[in-house]
Formats: structure tokens, C-alpha cells, sequence
């Protein structure tokens, strides 16, 4: 498949989810398996820059960053959680700068347990680079906004804690 370079990256994105989602994984083939090779592939063909971009935004006009989880699960793979991390820690700094300030919103919809052991290491690093006690931009996050949050998240942040210093976890705003 090679995703036609007008689409934008939400349509890309579809016509992959799409793909994998009609392939049945063989008897030999987990479906963590095939969700990684479908990411693989889906780096390879999107660049990671628009990836990122149509992913972790700034709202318009805003002190607003925004992550888009039903997009990010989709082409997220440890090789580029430093990139990630970079890319956030960007569009923190852009805020901060022009309203001293910034909110972090992420849309959770359609996260789950799997989802929570199969990007640990990605949520351990947002934490420990944004949320403890020596963090550079631990003071000018003010609230984490997690919408469309499935049930398990209260158990999740208390997994998570000890990745996130008390004035951080007090932070977190859950929004059905």
C-alpha cells in the first residue's frame, strides 16, 4: 500500500487501520504482533513529523496541547518515544513562552489495560520528563485534562503515581 501523499494523515491513518483490521493475525501471530507491524509500516510510510503533528497539537489560539490516543496507538512503537518526547516537550516550550502557561488535554477514547502495559514505557518517560519534583516544566502545567477516559484510568494514575510528584497528580482532570 502507498498512501497517496494529498491524503491527509487522518485518511492515511484510516486506510491502514483499515488494513490491518481485515488481516486476522495467523495462528503463529498475536495481535500485539500485528498492531506493531502495522506502526512499523505506518512510520515507514507517513512521516514521523506529520505523524507527531496531527497527533500532539496546540489548539488554536490556545494554552492547549492536545494528544489524539485513537491516532497515536496506531503508529507508536518504542523507537521513536524520544521523538515523542521531543515533540511535546516543543510544544510546551511554544506555549509557555507566549501565555506563561500551558493545559494538557488528551483524548483516551478507546484506551484500554493492554493499552496501558503495551505503552508503559512511553507513559513512564511523559511522566518522569514533565510531572516530578525537577521537572523544567512541572510548574507551568496547570492542569491534564483526560477526556473520553475508560474506567480503569483512576486504577491506571494510581499505577503511575510514583511516576508523578503529589502537586502534578493533583492535576489531573477527568472529563467524560
Amino acid at each position: 500500500m502507498n498512501p497517496n501523499p494529498n491524503k491527509d494523515v487522518t485518511a492515511q491513518l484510516d486506510e491502514f487501520k483499515n488494513k490491518y483490521k481485515s488481516k486476522k493475525p495467523s495462528f503463529f501471530e498475536s495481535k500485539a504482533t500485528n498492531k506493531m507491524e502495522r506502526a512499523k509500516e505506518i512510520t515507514t510510510q507517513i512521516p514521523l513529523d506529520q505523524l507527531l503533528s496531527n497527533t500532539f497539537f496546540i489548539i488554536d489560539n490556545s494554552n492547549k496541547i492536545y494528544l489524539d490516543y485513537p491516532k497515536l496507538k496506531l503508529f507508536a512503537t518504542p523507537n521513536i518515544y524520544d521523538q515523542m518526547l521531543e515533540h511535546v516537550t516543543k510544544l510546551i516550550q511554544i506555549c509557555v513562552n507566549i501565555f506563561g502557561n500551558v493545559e494538557l488535554h488528551a483524548n483516551l477514547n478507546t484506551f484500554s489495560i493492554t493499552a496501558a502495559n503495551r505503552y508503559k514505557e512511553l507513559i513512564q518517560k511523559l511522566c518522569t520528563h514533565f510531572f516530578q519534583s525537577d521537572s523544567l516544566y512541572k510548574n507551568e502545567i496547570t492542569h491534564i485534562y483526560l477526556h473520553n477516559y475508560p474506567k480503569i484510568i483512576p486504577l491506571l494514575t494510581s499505577l503511575f503515581s510514583g511516576f508523578v510528584d503529589d502537586n502534578s497528580y493533583d492535576k489531573i482532570v477527568l472529563v467524560q
